[in-house]
């Protein structure tokens, strides 16, 4: 091999072992190995190319920096209101990014490509680091899609309000508490993963989204006419678990 380049080399059929052949096999399979792991890392492409460029990515990109940062500095409620449509309208119509089970556990498996979906790591990093400043809920409420599309239809009623008393608050976060547990144990045990494709989140994906999810989705917007983000209060399993995290009840 001696002089070749790595193409060359790589192709090189050896015409004549004698002696020794189990050694000589081994240095054949070693530069053969050698060989491709050159050719891999030199076909990869460089970090700036695999960043995805495309105006839907930016766009999610800039919306989701936009509310990680400005309603740290921001409180005006014109721009408060700007902000949830973009949150609504560009992180979940127009690009399905969204903190939820789905995204946790492909995160867990695979760990999460900060060149491919910088979107998604700035959504963790408000999910997750956020409350360690002590900016606990930070994600749900200025950030998700789903908690913005809730609080754009609160905006609608302003005079008719449902009131939930205290213990009906209690019971409904413990039916919360007892449903997120029972879908964790049917993850953990291995016996069901599908409740994941029916978090409420899918219902932005309204072309493909089941009709049982589409259903829900109506349900609690036309809910969210009444009273404040019900299903981030009492239902949301990706809430529970953030809540969880920051040691809320």
């Amino acid at each position: 091999w001696n002089g070749l380049t790595p193409v060359e080399a790589a192709v090189l059929p050896v015409d004549g072992v004698s002696g020794a052949t189990y050694s000589s096999r081994a240095v054949i399979d070693n530069v053969h190995v050698a060989l491709q792991y050159y050719a891999d890392r030199t076909s990869r492409p460089s970090l700036w190319s695999r960043i995805d460029g495309s105006a839907k990515s930016v766009c999610a990109l800039i919306v989701a920096l936009m509310a990680a940062l400005l309603p740290l500095f921001v409180h005006d409620r014109r721009y408060r209101v700007v902000q949830q449509v973009l949150n609504a309208g560009v992180l979940g119509f127009w690009c399905g990014q969204f903190v939820n089970y789905t995204l946790l556990v492909n995160v867990a498996a695979n760990g999460v490509d900060v060149f491919t979906n910088l979107t998604a790591l700035v959504m963790l990093i408000t999910a997750f680091l956020y409350p360690l400043f002590g900016r606990k809920g930070y994600y749900c409420a200025n950030v998700c899609p789903l908690g913005s599309l809730q609080e754009l239809v609160l905006h609608v009623n302003k005079r008719y309000r449902l009131t939930v008393s205290q213990r009906v608050a209690t019971v409904l976060t413990w039916v919360r508490r007892v449903l997120w547990a029972v879908l964790m144990l049917l993850l953990w045990t291995g016996v069901s993963s599908a409740w994941m494709d029916y978090e409420l989140f899918t219902a932005f994906f309204v072309t493909v989204a089941p009709t049982a999810v589409l259903t829900v989705g109506a349900a609690v917007l036309l809910l969210s006419v009444f009273t404040p983000r019900p299903y981030c209060h009492y239902l949301c399993p990706t809430g529970t678990l953030l809540r969880l995290a920051q040691y809320e009840p």
